[in-house]
């Protein structure tokens, strides 16, 4: 794998504003697939403008769901009575060595009957998630979507005789929840061989093949919000012709950069990683509940739930100070039902968001290199400070921030307190001490005043 270095940007809020001004310093090294997924490259203003046109729903949702379901999801990790860790559990068919022909035998046992779609996307919305993205295929081949290129899908392999993206999709429209697809181009029931490194080159037959369900999946199942492209390693003329089939078909619908080959719109941070620094492009950071697993894990230890749910709340928040998206898994199990525990981690953040949530949708990341005590974001004329580590003499202080503060509070705080505020030229602090001790990363907001843009 090459190594890829993001560039340095000097970062500052948009014309309007003249909050401070900070160069990040160079990005640290990620390891990443061996062809770049920056959406950057020389383009011209027309193509750039709508670009950014069509992601503005995208950067302000902040947060969304993930779901990985499929045949894997039956067999919770477990082959033959043997527990497998050496991989994640929805790629058990590599991990176990599991024959072809045994592995698609499983479909004739798959009838997820406890599947509700509506209660899925109740879950998501009670989460405070803005999007839901559900594997249509994995690497296994196994399609979770009627398809005429391959009987190797829950409608025509499987007793449960439905077509299950076409079921949430059908879910997500009715309550208006954005919904898009995870799609592998690699499929070992195509052929492909198992590989650790999923790096597959695709042959012509195999890109014809993913293009025909490509086209599949953008036509018969309304609006696609996003097609989360994974694994594979296509050469630049195939990462086109996938960008172009999806985009001929469904304009608006947005690529991730798993497509290669600078055809995404938008890059993936490596499995569970989050960056240490605002990035110059749109990206998003995926997760699972556990990083052991994205597929259901039978045998995995599901303890202390408010640990977990304060977990993926401060992994939310450095997400977007850094102007990241979060999506945050669930892997069902193998009829369908949701873990217990992973609801309960749902739940749990969308308690947060529904008081904290402002400072989340629709923001900027912070202007700040760093803060003692924690995060921040921006909204118009309200910086959102996120405090994790409360300073013991209770002072939040802001370093290099400009603007004057008009006025600052707890968010949500029902009895609107005022708090205290130094705002001299060369000292900006808030004083919190007294109305941050009971709740988990409460928010304090800084009203400032807009100034005119100038370069510092």
């Amino acid at each position: 794998m090459d190594r890829n270095r993001f560039t340095r940007r000097d970062w500052m809020l948009g014309a309007g504003s003249s909050l401070a001004v900070l160069t990040l310093p160079f990005a640290k090294t990620f390891h990443l697939p061996d062809q770049s997924q920056s959406p950057v490259q020389q383009e011209s203003e027309e193509v750039m403008a709508d670009r950014a046109r069509r992601m503005k729903w995208w950067h302000d949702a902040r947060f969304g769901m993930f779901i990985h379901f499929g045949l894997y999801s039956m067999l919770g990790g477990v082959w033959k009575g043997r527990e497998f860790s050496g991989n994640y559990s929805e790629q058990i068919q590599s991990d176990a060595h599991i024959p072809s022909a045994e592995y698609a035998a499983l479909a004739s046992r798959f009838d997820p009957s406890q599947w509700n779609p509506d209660a899925v996307v109740e879950l998501a919305e009670d989460a405070g998630m803005r999007f839901i993205v559900l594997t249509s295929k994995h690497h296994d081949g196994f399609s979770m979507f009627r398809t005429g290129v391959s009987t190797f899908n829950a409608v025509d392999a499987s007793p449960y005789k439905r077509d299950i993206v076409k079921g949430l999709a059908d879910a997500c429209a009715r309550r208006q929840m954005p919904f898009g697809v995870y799609y592998s181009t690699i499929d070992w029931h195509f052929g492909d061989p198992p590989d650790e490194r999923n790096d597959n080159p695709i042959s012509a037959a195999h890109e014809e093949f993913n293009v025909a369900q490509l086209r599949e999946l953008m036509s018969g199942y309304g609006p696609i919000s996003e097609i989360w492209f994974d694994m594979g390693h296509p050469t630049k003329l195939q990462s086109k012709h996938f960008a172009d089939t999806v985009h001929t078909l469904q304009p608006e619908c947005l690529i991730s950069g798993r497509v290669w080959n600078n055809q995404g719109d938008f890059m993936e941070m490596g499995d569970d990683q989050i960056p240490d620094y605002i990035l110059d492009e749109p990206w998003e950071s995926p997760a699972s509940i556990y990083p052991e697993t994205w597929g259901y894990r039978a045998w995995l230890k599901r303890t202390n739930l408010e640990k977990k749910i304060e977990e993926h709340i401060l992994r939310l928040v450095a997400v977007v100070s850094r102007g990241g998206n979060y999506i945050l898994n669930i892997g069902p199990r193998g009829d369908g039902s949701v873990v217990e525990f992973e609801a309960g981690v749902l739940h749990g953040t969308g308690a947060w968001l529904s008081r904290n949530g402002e400072a989340i949708y629709g923001t900027q990341p912070q202007p700040f290199r760093k803060l003692d005590f924690g995060y921040a974001t921006v909204k118009n004329d309200h910086l959102f400070l996120f405090v994790e580590r409360p300073p013991a003499n209770g002072q939040l202080k802001l370093p290099g921030f400009q603007n004057h503060i008009r006025k600052a509070y707890i968010l949500g705080d029902p009895v609107h307190r005022l708090l205290q505020y130094d705002d001299t030229p060369d000292q900006k602090t808030i004083t919190a001490s007294a109305t941050t001790g009971g709740e988990f990363l409460p928010v304090v907001v800084a009203e400032f005043e807009v100034k005119a843009h100038r370069n510092l």
